[in-house]
């Protein structure tokens, strides 16, 4: 997994579903064949989501992208899903690139 990449970098790898993290260890993707149990400051209808995203993929690995412990994204199969809800302005930041990585999908 590629560390210490800049954000501006991280969006190449958002885009490829490819394991990252930023230089500070604030933003990072990685592929999990799990649930995460750990969700941060997640809201809990965005946790039931996630949860229920996870259990229709039928076991297929879930990408996440993290910011400061909290999946802001995931990806798994064909959904893609960037969760609404308010941020501090450096998750904000990580959320763009999140959503320039994705635009097309």
């Amino acid at each position: 997994m590629p560390k210490g990449i800049s954000n501006r970098d991280a969006v190449a790898c958002i885009e490829g579903s490819r394991e990252f993290s930023n230089s500070t260890g604030s933003l990072r993707g990685e592929w999990l064949a799990y649930m995460p149990t750990e969700t941060g400051r997640m809201a809990e209808d965005d946790r039931n989501t996630l949860q229920a995203d996870y259990r229709a993929a039928e076991g297929a690995s879930l990408y996440v992208v993290w910011s400061y412990g909290t999946p802001i994204a995931w990806r798994c199969k064909d959904l893609v899903r960037v969760p609404v809800a308010r941020h501090s302005q450096t998750t904000a930041k990580h959320l763009a690139a999140v959503r320039r990585a994705w635009a097309e999908n």
